[in-house]
């Protein structure tokens, strides 16, 4: 199908039953595979990003601003079974950020503000709604869960409960 036919397709598409949400993952699955755009020449490498993602990890982590994580570090990189474009590379999100990374809000006067709270049940696991929070006075979330700010990227986990 081209992108012609798709358009003109595009109403009975969207009006069938499930429709939208077939879309949805099809747009999904062409951006994690690399086939949503062209991947264009002054974008660069993997090789060139990850490396100076190492280059700013580094440096961070020796002025005690990134926290470590020896016992995730230690785990070797197995990729799965899965063909990528040229030019990408498996990373572990370890090797591109920070994982539960250190909370700077620890003042008295921070300790009554309020502080929006997200509850890992509000994460979709397939990014298909908004990430609704709850505003909660701070001293009730600020122990005991992952502390993230503006600007993070928010993975969770569900498991069933039995």
């Amino acid at each position: 199908m081209d992108a012609q036919q798709f358009l003109a397709e595009f109403g009975h598409i969207v009006n069938a039953p499930g429709g939208v949400a077939k879309l949805r993952e099809l747009v999904y699955q062409l951006a994690v595979t690399g086939r949503l755009t062209l991947q264009l020449e002054e974008d660069g490498t993997a090789d060139v990003a990850l490396l100076n993602i190492a280059r700013i990890r580094q440096r961070l982590i020796t002025e005690k601003k990134f926290k470590r994580s020896p016992k995730l570090e230690s785990a070797p990189l197995t990729p799965p079974a899965i063909v990528i474009p040229p030019g990408w590379r498996w990373s572990r999100l370890l090797d591109l950020g920070e994982i539960n990374p250190r909370n700077q809000a620890q003042t008295d006067s921070e300790s009554v503000a309020m502080a929006t709270f997200v509850p890992m049940a509000a994460v979709s696991e397939n990014h298909s709604e908004a990430i609704a929070g709850v505003v909660k006075p701070w001293t009730e979330i600020s122990k005991g869960y992952t502390h993230f700010a503006n600007g993070d990227v928010l993975l969770a986990q569900n498991y069933a409960v039995l």
